[in-house]
């Protein structure tokens, strides 16, 4: 389920072995409070159980403080105090448990199960390890409890909560990467460098973890103009078909530095920008269809020849023109898809035909070898493990954006009611829809973005490029998002889940509808 429901009292531990690590601490002496506490104060002990005196002349009193800590600090840390001197060792039982965090996804559970004062400390530090992953969540709770296992002390405050705050970000950029301030120049060494730095070779997106090739214009390895034939020998990841040697047009170096137009082809240039090591790395490839269109700036102004749909400002010497992408077709097995810099569209280009290629290294959080609910051959664009699926919702756990399971007009457990019948509708009817839902459940549902709505697809299916065991009784039709076309108002980009393809069309024209919201605290 995506919501977890809130931990209630009476506490219950997670599992019996669950505790908290001990780190020792300063000792030393507090002042005292009265004497409220020094009859069976903490239920633990009966009234005829002598009490132990410290420096006070009475039973020292047990509190724990409540805490907070970000994902990535790695450890949530509570204090744990005695207000005197308990006069000798003290042994406090402690345990864990879920509240809306979970034991192995969130925090990993201690394996010490007690906290011992020794004579004379009034001071103890208890730490829960926290697990730093890339979900996009919301913060989360658990619960520590003491109990005293020898009645030496009484308790004035045996529970405190742990808030865990998620420090990632969500892994989609917006339609201007720019305005997300993610993007660090890197030198020829991978060191990073000002943003007013004139002279880098690649660039780190601090959103995504990924770092890019910087093209030049200097006839090098690395030069805008060169053009690649499709290459991937990998059966695995090729669709098929595992491209050309070299196409027309070609232009690349060999290598031994020469200006050469056979063979010129992608898989080569991966194999020379590693051996290079770039950047400080040997483990370039081409991007996604995805990673690359992410990096598209569907807000900058008319395309043209010199006004690339990208931040020229870190990625400079960028052609308006297609480049290359690793995501072969699921159409055709002798074609692969191209995002293109004039306008931030997507097509499909034969892979004997040539390109322009930029390198991208690092992976996404869900990637590894895993093969597409189509084809064994297309590697999964949007694998299912990425996904939690609620009542009549879909959270994606590394983007934040949290789904309606079916299209507008959709309904049913399986999307089963009016499954053929989906509404079709123009784009202001689209975000009326969007409003009247949020007016209904308070909850601020919208259209996607272009990136949301393409982070979705599954590129190795069709008809349609989504999978339905994720999204059942997905429409193959043209989907509404929210972002404008490029230098034109009156038009907004739609994706077609035939096959995965897209553009922008007048705003009037009719269209399929799935909203989304960003993640709410519980899930």
């Amino acid at each position: 389920m995506i919501a977890r429901a809130p931990l209630r009292l009476p506490f219950r531990l997670a599992t019996p072995a669950l505790a908290v690590a001990l780190l020792a601490a300063c000792g030393g002496g507090g002042g005292g409070n009265g004497g409220a506490n020094d009859r069976g104060g903490n239920g633990n002990r009966g009234e005829n159980t002598p009490a132990v005196q410290g420096d006070s002349g009475r039973r020292p009193v047990l509190r724990i403080d409540d805490a907070s800590a970000g994902e990535g600090d790695g450890a949530l840390t509570f204090t744990v105090t005695l207000d005197s001197n308990p006069g000798q060792r003290v042994t406090v039982d402690v345990a864990v448990a879920d509240g809306t965090a979970r034991a192995g996804s969130d925090y990993r559970p201690p394996a010490a199960t007690q906290l011992e004062f020794a004579p004379g400390d009034t001071r103890r530090a208890l730490t829960v390890p926290l697990v730093d992953d890339r979900v996009v969540e919301a913060a989360e709770t658990l619960r520590v409890r003491l109990t005293i296992a020898n009645g030496a002390v009484a308790v004035a405050r045996g529970e405190a909560v742990g808030r865990i705050e998620d420090d990632d970000r969500p892994y989609l950029h917006g339609d201007d990467p720019a305005a997300d301030g993610d993007f660090v120049k890197l030198d020829r060494a991978g060191r990073p460098l000002p943003d007013d730095a004139t002279d880098w070779a690649c660039v780190r997106d601090e959103r995504t973890g990924l770092v890019w090739e910087v093209k030049t214009t200097d006839g090098g390895l690395h030069d805008r103009d060169h053009r690649y034939a499709w290459r991937h020998s990998d059966a695995r990841f090729n669709g098929g078909d595992p491209g050309a040697l070299t196409g027309p047009d070609a232009r690349c170096l060999s290598d031994a530095g020469e200006a050469v137009d056979s063979p010129c082809h992608t898989e080569a240039f991966v194999q020379q920008v590693r051996a290079e090591g770039l950047c400080g790395f040997r483990d370039w490839r081409l991007p996604t269809r995805g990673e690359l269109r992410n990096l598209v700036d569907f807000r900058a102004a008319p395309p043209g020849p010199a006004n690339p749909t990208i931040d020229i400002g870190h990625f400079p010497h960028t052609v308006s023109g297609p480049y290359w992408t690793a995501t072969p077709s699921a159409d055709r097995a002798d074609e692969a898809w191209l995002v293109d810099f004039w306008d931030g569209d997507v097509q499909f280009g034969a892979k004997g035909n040539t390109y322009r290629v930029r390198l991208v290294r690092g992976e996404r959080p869900w990637d590894g070898p895993v093969a597409g609910p189509c084809r064994d051959d297309l590697p999964a664009s949007a694998p299912a493990a990425r996904f939690e699926r609620g009542a009549d919702t879909v959270r994606d756990r590394y983007t934040g954006l949290v789904w309606r399971l079916c299209a507008l007009g959709q309904s049913g457990p399986g999307c089963e009611t009016g499954a053929g019948e989906e509404r079709l509708v123009s784009l202001a009817e689209a975000e009326a829809e969007a409003e009247n839902l949020a007016r209904q459940t308070g909850q601020p549902w919208r259209l996607p973005t272009v990136k949301e709505l393409e982070s979705i697809l599954e590129l190795g299916c069709r008809e349609p490029s989504v999978d339905q065991t994720v999204f059942p009784k997905s429409p193959i039709r043209p989907f509404w998002t929210a972002t404008p076309g490029a230098g034109a108002p009156d038009s907004a980009w739609q994706i077609n889940t035939f096959l995965g393809g897209s553009y922008f069309f007048p705003v009037t024209q009719q269209a399929a509808v799935r909203l989304v919201r960003p993640i709410a605290p519980g899930e």
